[in-house]
């Protein structure tokens, strides 16, 4: 691994995942977080959109209630929802600043959580970078974890959200990916599979969802990145017949598969607003079981009154025998193109 001077914005930033000492690191945090109930941080929005104003009196009821997961989404002022948590749940809001949104920590702060050793050990492997601080050193976490079902994942440093364009390489886990993983989680949940297959499993949060509903899941990435953050959300949470290759939509792969999903990058117009999902349907014909269901959860973009997943569905599908069913999850205006 590279040594020297590292920062949340550097190249080496990028191999800390795929570091063994590492890893170990982020097994001993999770420890304390199972032990922390750290799965009720899901109850705060961790994201700022003003234009989110409507739902702030159901997101402070859900401080309170705990009914939903919201840690992934926006909120028009999270920062009215927190200090009500903060007094109702103090050790798990203290590592929600930590931990999720990774705000600068003091080593006594961070030793009302773990042992001595164990905060050595995190700054010796750069789990914990120092940030200042004139009295007392100041550190921060490398790494975010985010609690979803049952599980306490992670991923890229909560700096590399914020909005600047930070570095290239960075594992999406957002908004969109909590709403399809609750979206599938429903879908599946009283029913089992023989194989399943997700493309383009990214940090593996559908995929870990899904995996106990198969007696074997295939998580596929051309990110090599991306695979070692499943693989390391897969050993912490037990997910043990999972399997990960490197693959381009179908390549290396081996059919039938009984479940396909597939959350793919939100597309980009000036490639036409499709991108990679045309190759996806293409598979399915070869690579979908007789009696297969497939989960896609994209964005369609409307031009011209257009919406241009609809046409393509009917172009691939039209002659096709496939029962389809196509649900509208929300609308949103992009400001920025």
């Amino acid at each position: 691994m590279t040594r020297g001077p590292l920062t949340i914005e550097s190249a080496a930033y990028l191999e800390l995942i795929a570091n063994a000492d590492y890893q170990q690191g982020l097994r001993r945090i999770h420890r304390v977080l199972r032990k922390a109930e750290f799965e009720k941080v899901a109850r705060l929005p961790a994201f700022t959109d003003r234009f989110a104003f409507p739902k702030l009196p159901s997101r402070l009821l859900n401080v309170f209630s705990g009914r939903e997961n919201v840690i992934l989404n926006y909120d028009a002022f999270p920062e009215l929802l927190r200090p009500v948590f903060r007094w109702r749940e103090p050790e798990a809001f203290d590592l929600f600043q930590m931990l999720v949104l990774n705000e600068p920590c003091s080593r006594s702060r961070l030793l009302r959580h773990f042992l001595p050793e164990d905060v050595d050990y995190f700054v010796e492997h750069r789990l914990l970078l120092g940030a200042g601080g004139r009295e007392e050193p100041r550190y921060v976490f490398t790494t975010s974890f985010y609690p979803f079902e049952d599980m306490i994942l992670v991923r890229d440093s909560a700096y590399l959200y914020r909005p600047h364009e930070g570095i290239r390489g960075r594992v999406w886990v957002g908004s969109d990916t909590a709403a399809c993983a609750r979206r599938l989680a429903a879908r599946v949940r009283r029913e089992s599979f023989g194989r399943g297959l997700e493309i383009g499993v990214g940090s593996g949060t559908l995929m870990l969802c899904v995996a106990p509903h198969c007696d074997e899941f295939v998580g596929t990435d051309i990110n090599e990145r991306a695979l070692t953050f499943s693989r390391v959300n897969a050993d912490l949470n037990g997910r043990s017949n999972v399997r990960l290759l490197h693959s381009d939509l179908y390549e290396n792969l081996d059919p039938p598969f009984d479940l396909i999903i597939a959350n793919p990058y939100y597309c980009d117009l000036e490639s036409g607003g499709l991108e990679e999902i045309p190759g996806l349907l293409d598979g399915l014909d070869a690579f979908l079981s007789a009696e297969g269901v497939a989960f896609l959860y994209v964005n369609s973009y409307v031009m011209h009154g257009l919406d241009l997943i609809q046409s393509l569905m009917r172009e691939k599908f039209g002659p096709l025998r496939y029962a389809l069913t196509l649900e509208t999850v929300g609308y949103s205006v992009e400001r920025e193109r």
